[in-house]
């Protein structure tokens, strides 16, 4: 069994009042321990050599940080980092006005990042994915125990959720174990990076100019709702490529 872990962290906010256009979740997959060490020992080094103590805050680094640290996570072979985004007044059938709705929500938007990890031959059935996420929807014992039972039976008990009931022969067969674990950013540098990759992503998509995503490399972006087009002010031609 393989120990894979998923470090999330989101941007933006999913709400209809106008104050904001997008919701993302930036998500830092990590292959392995040993992997995770090497990253976790570079960006301390990172921040000893610069006599960092406080939390890396995307919303608030320096541009040249920004860059290195960006260059740093590029730079370790089995650390990627994936997206999910949705365009909020596209949600039609989404109730914000029910927190229930919208955690479920929440919990789809990661749903679907995994399924894209796994369908990039990430991780197979016998490995155990440690998720790590900084959410507020997830910050009590009865959040994380309802996720955890979401991820653990949705892939793997047909008839437990009303959606298997016209889809289940389309769902990726995942019969991975799932943890999950609240984990607020102040206290970890590898949340922090989630949260770096997110803002960055998510200013890309306000249209600030410096917004840092020429560094982030090959990746993958989820768009949502499907089948709806959207872009990226900084995008040529209208193709979304980072």
């Amino acid at each position: 069994m393989g120990e894979k872990f998923l470090y999330i962290d989101d941007s933006g906010q999913l709400s209809n009042n106008g104050t904001h256009e997008y919701f993302l979740y930036g998500c830092l997959f990590i292959e392995n321990v040993t992997v995770l060490n090497e990253l976790k020992n570079k960006v301390n080094a990172f921040c000893k050599t610069r006599h960092i103590k406080e939390e890396i805050k995307g919303s608030k680094i320096k541009g040249k940080y920004r860059k290195k640290l960006l260059e740093i996570l590029n730079s370790v072979n089995g650390a990627q980092y994936y997206f999910v985004i949705d365009k909020n007044d596209l949600l039609d059938r989404l109730d914000f006005n029910n927190p229930f709705h919208v955690k479920r929500h929440k919990q789809y938007l990661i749903r679907r990042v995994i399924e894209t990890i796994f369908h990039k031959h990430r991780f197979l059935k016998e490995d155990k994915i440690h998720i790590k996420i900084d959410n507020e929807s997830f910050n009590s014992e009865a959040g994380i125990e309802n996720f955890k039972k979401y991820l653990n039976d949705f892939w793997s008990k047909p008839g437990s959720f009303m959606f298997h009931e016209n889809n289940w022969q389309y769902m990726p067969l995942i019969e991975s174990s799932f943890t999950i674990e609240y984990l607020d950013s102040k206290v970890d540098r590898m949340i922090q990076m989630a949260d770096l990759v997110a803002n960055t992503k998510y200013r890309r998509f306000k249209g600030n100019p410096k917004c840092g995503s020429e560094y982030l490399e090959d990746h993958i972006c989820l768009k949502l709702p499907d089948n709806k087009n959207y872009y990226s002010p900084k995008s040529k031609n209208k193709v979304e490529t980072l």
